[in-house]
């Protein structure tokens, strides 16, 4: 919700507009927005975690091997995963060899 509605995609960057507005807000709070006000109290949803299908494993290897460490450009090949899911994957299997 949040992330949509601040025109985001990750966590983080989420979090680092939540920042800027509470700076923002703190230095002139008669100025705010109640609905900005809203929006800051409301916790990001995150994506539910779910298991790794087979196809998304082969897409994520034929990604790997074209693209390397650019887990961007891994995430939009396989298409149902964000890049932090991409990088998590990477290194648990680093950890499995």
């Amino acid at each position: 919700m949040i992330a949509e509605a601040l025109g985001t995609r990750t966590q983080a960057e989420v979090y680092n507009h939540v920042r800027v507005i509470v700076k923002q807000i703190r230095k002139r709070p008669h100025a705010v927005d109640p609905e900005l006000i809203t929006l800051i109290k409301t916790k990001p949803t995150l994506p539910p975690k779910c298991k790794w299908t087979d196809q998304e494993n082969q897409r994520f290897i034929e990604a790997l091997r074209e693209h390397g460490k650019d887990y961007d450009k891994i995430a939009e090949a396989i298409g149902t995963k964000t890049r932090e899911s991409v990088h998590n994957r990477v290194y648990y299997l680093k950890t499995r060899i």
